[in-house]
């Protein structure tokens, strides 16, 4: 099975169901992977990059490019898209005033993901697990503030303004972020992830793009670029699924 698990998380990590009682943090179930030949398959690809009959593109080179293509997707557009990955946050912030003065009761927290199931999860700090919930999909979410760092130099007016420095201190959100399913990965996510693998098999070698013409550009600024996804079109068709982070 083709499964895709980036190196630098472990494949069995803490996980959002109910809240447990192991120090206060939830848990929000394993963690799935999705089969690769399920939505990108190896056959696809060489219909695509036109190898169907080459055997120097070997199906091991061609789904190294296969990972690599989700990971620079997943970068451009914010999505998990190799499978449903629990997601941990601090969401400490800086205080919120009104127009009068006075201190707001809550903060929009921006998640770095959207949330699959709409279930979000808050713990540590001063607060004991709770569950939120927004839409399937958003990526914001309404925190009450429930504890100030004040800051005692203003020993005077300790509730003036500039006197807290930050509220929740040492809370933190967890939430399961991917798709349902992975037929639900748009198309135009697929197809730039094709676009990516086709560079790849035509630019196997280590060949550096910015300076391959350096005898002819002499004297004059470089043009080109080494960023694949840049090169082969793929972020053009991803930009549009995650236009901030692109």
């Amino acid at each position: 099975m083709n499964d895709y698990r980036p190196q630098h998380q472990p494949p069995n990590m803490p996980t959002c169901a109910a809240p447990d009682n192991v120090g206060g943090v939830p848990s929000c179930g394993a963690d799935k992977w999705w089969d690769l030949e399920v939505f990108l398959p190896i056959e696809l690809i060489r219909e695509h990059t036109k190898t169907d009959d080459v055997p120097q593109v070997s199906d091991e080179q061609l789904n190294l490019y296969r990972k690599a293509a989700v990971e620079a997707a997943e970068q451009y557009t914010g999505m998990v898209l190799a499978g449903q990955r629990t997601i941990t946050e601090p969401v400490e912030a800086l205080p919120r005033r009104s127009k009068f003065g006075f201190m707001k009761p809550s903060y929009r927290f921006q998640m770095a993901h959207p949330s699959v199931d709409g279930i979000v999860y808050l713990y540590g700090g001063s607060l004991p697990p709770q569950q939120l919930r927004i839409k399937p999909g958003a990526q914001v979410v309404s925190i009450a503030v429930d504890r100030y760092v004040i800051d005692l130099r203003q020993c005077c007016d300790p509730c003036g303004q500039g006197a807290a420095q930050g509220v929740n201190p040492g809370l933190m959100i967890m939430y399961k972020s991917g798709f349902a399913a992975c037929e639900d990965i748009p198309a135009g996510i697929i197809l730039g992830c094709l676009k990516f693998i086709a560079f790849s098999v035509m630019h196997a070698g280590d060949e550096i793009l910015t300076v391959r013409n350096r005898a002819s550009s002499a004297g004059t600024a470089l043009e080109g670029t080494n960023n694949v996804g840049w090169a082969s079109g793929g972020i053009e068709l991803w930009r549009q699924y995650g236009p901030e982070a692109a």
